[in-house]
């Protein structure tokens, strides 16, 4: 049960965050379209653009932790079970 609802609640925060990342991405490259070659609002942009990447890096490799600290937990509780 409680695994069911760490499940659920992974899939949905994964949910959030991917689509905020997507929007996110979207809106950085619009204003580094929009900056027409002004320096600094195109590095701007492109500084939101890299730390966008980094944070969607960061969420993937928090889900692949959890999702393996999960299947480790599992494993434990089935195999103790008398």
């Amino acid at each position: 049960m409680i695994i069911n609802f760490s499940n659920l609640l992974l899939d949905n925060a994964t949910l959030i965050a991917g689509t905020l990342a997507v929007f996110c991405l979207i809106w950085a490259g619009i204003r580094y379209i929009i900056s027409a070659g002004d320096p600094s609002h195109a590095k701007a942009a492109r500084a939101s653009i890299i730390n966008i990447v980094i944070g969607i890096v960061v969420i993937v490799s928090a889900i692949a932790i959890i999702r393996f600290g999960v299947g480790i937990g599992q494993e434990v509780a089935t195999t103790n079970q008398p």
